[in-house]
C-alpha cells in the first residue's frame, strides 16, 4: 500500500487478515526466485492454487475504485471472492453501518480497514487530532468486523530531518491506542512502505523496521503488513517474514555457513525460537536442512478472525505462527512493481505477474511461518481502473491462480 490520498477514497496501504479466519488448507509448492535470503532452490516449477489457497484471496477496495460499494460486493460474491479490504472514505460516504450489513449480508468478510496513522507530527494539537482519527478509525474497523486496522505511520514533519525522533513518535502513538483497539478487537497492522516514500508518507520503510517498533507491544495487539510492493527490493525479507511469523529470530544470527547457530529470543508476544538451530547461517527457526526447530514461546491470546496455522492449538482466530504463537504477520497484500513509475509514484502498482516481483516465493515465505489468512490484492493503476471492473477481478483471479499459487 502507499499511504498516501487521492482522489475521494485516497490511496494508501491497506492490510488484510480479519474474517477469513480459521482457512488451514495447505497452499501449493511453485517456483521462488533467487533474489532473496533464504530463497527457495527451485525455481522452475510452477503449481497452480489449489481451492484453499484460492479461497484466501481477497479484493482490496482501491483496485476496482471504479464500482461502488455495492457493486464491489456484488461482483465479489459472483466471483467467489470471500473478502474485501475497504477504505475508509469510501465506506464513510455510504454509511458504516450500512456497509456492514451490505457486506455481512453477502457473505463478504472485511479483511482489512485502510488507513490510520500518520503519527510523526511534532505539534502537540496535530498529534491530539491524529490520536482522536484514529480512534474513530478504530471505530470504524470493529463495527464493520474486521480485526485490522492498517496504519500509514506518516514521513517527517517540515523541516525535519529527524528520522530516529519520528519514529519514537510512532511507538508513542502506539502505546496509546493499542489498549483502546484491544477493547474493541482490533489489531494495529503496522506497513512498511517503500522508501521513495520515507519523506512525506511514512518514515517505516522496511519490515524489520517495523517489527522493532511492534516488539514493544504483544503480538495480538500490534502486528505487521507484508506487502510485496514494498519490500521486494530488501535482501533480507525472507529472514524478517520469518521473524514476524515467529519463526526466526530477532537476535541470535546463526552460525558460520553450514553451521548453524542456535536461535535469539523472539520478540515480545512472538514465538520464541529457545533450541532451534539456525540453518546454513541463517537465523534460527523452521526451514532449515538438517537444523531442528525450536521451541515455540508463548505468545498473547485474543485477536480475532484470523488464520490458525496447521497442528497449532490455543488461539482462537489468532494468526499463529508455528509452536503456537500469535504470528505479527497481520496482513499479507499483494500488487506488482512495474516501471518506468508514474508521476508522483502514487499509482504505479501493477497488476500481478506484469513486473518484476516473485510473488509466489512471497506466499511460500509467508506460509512457512504458518499464516493461513487472507491473502489481499491491492492494486493502485489508472489503466485497470478504466477498464471493465468485472474484466479486471476475473484477470486478478486468474493472475492469481497463475503467479501466487
Amino acid at each position: 500500500m502507499t499511504g498516501g490520498a487521492t482522489a475521494a477514497t485516497g490511496t494508501g496501504d491497506t492490510g488484510g487478515m480479519g474474517g477469513l479466519g480459521g482457512l488451514v488448507g495447505e497452499g501449493c509448492a511453485g517456483g521462488g526466485g533467487t533474489h532473496h535470503d533464504s530463497d527457495p532452490t527451485s525455481a522452475s516449477t510452477s503449481t497452480p492454487a489449489d481451492s484453499a489457497l484460492l479461497a484466501r484471496l481477497s479484493l482490496n477496495q482501491e483496485t476496482l475504485r471504479q464500482w461502488s460499494l455495492p457493486d464491489l460486493v456484488d461482483g465479489c460474491a459472483r466471483a467467489g471472492v470471500r473478502g474485501v479490504g475497504l477504505w475508509r472514505a469510501p465506506v464513510r460516504q455510504y454509511g458504516t453501518a450500512a456497509a456492514a450489513r451490505l457486506v455481512r449480508d453477502a457473505g463478504i468478510a472485511v479483511t482489512s480497514l485502510c488507513r490510520g496513522g500518520f503519527f510523526t507530527a511534532e505539534d502537540p494539537g496535530e498529534r491530539r487530532t491524529a490520536l482522536a482519527d484514529n480512534r474513530a478509525a478504530i471505530e470504524e474497523a470493529a463495527a464493520l468486523g474486521t480485526t485490522t486496522l492498517v496504519l500509514v505511520s506518516g514521513g517527517l514533519p517540515p523541516g525535519s530531518r529527524d528520522l530516529a525522533g519520528a519514529r519514537e513518535r510512532i511507538a508513542d502513538a502506539l502505546a496509546e491506542l493499542a489498549p483502546y483497539a484491544a477493547e474493541r478487537g482490533v489489531r494495529l497492522a503496522l506497513e512498511p512502505l517503500h522508501p521513495m516514500y520515507a519523506a512525506d508518507r511514512c518514515v517505516v520503510s522496511t519490515l524489520a523496521q517495523a517489527l522493532d517498533l511492534a516488539e514493544r507491544f504483544p503480538a495480538d495487539r500490534v502486528g505487521v503488513v507484508v506487502d510485496t510492493y514494498h519490500l521486494w527490493w530488501d535482501d533480507t525479507v525472507g529472514t524478517q517474514i520469518a521473524r514476524a511469523g515467529g519463526t526466526g529470530s530477532a537476535g541470535g544470527a546463526g552460525g558460520a555457513d553450514g553451521a548453524g547457530g542456535v536461535g535469539g529470543a523472539g520478540g515480545a508476544g512472538s514465538t520464541g525460537v529457545t533450541g532451534g538451530a539456525g540453518g546454513a547461517g541463517g537465523v534460527g527457526g523452521i526451514g532449515v536442512t538438517g537444523g531442528a526447530r525450536g521451541t515455540g514461546g508463548a505468545g498473547s491470546t485474543g485477536v480475532t478472525g484470523g488464520a490458525r496455522s496447521t497442528g497449532a492449538t490455543g488461539v482462537t482466530g489468532g494468526s499463529e505462527g508455528i509452536g503456537g504463537a500469535v504470528s505479527r504477520i497481520a496482513a499479507f497484500q499483494l500488487a506488482d512493481w512495474i516501471t518506468p513509475l508514474p508521476a508522483g509514484v502514487l499509482l504505479g502498482r501493477g497488476q500481478l505477474g506484469d513486473g518484476s516481483v516473485d510473488l509466489r516465493w512471497f506466499r511460500q515465505q509467508v506460509d512457512a511461518t504458518g499464516y493461513r489468512g487472507p491473502i489481499e490484492v491491492e492494486i493502485f493503476n489508472p489503466a485497470l481502473w478504466a477498464r471493465d471492473g468485472t474484466e479486471v477481478l476475473a484477470e486478478v483471479v486468474q493472475r492469481f491462480t497463475t503467479h501466487v499459487g
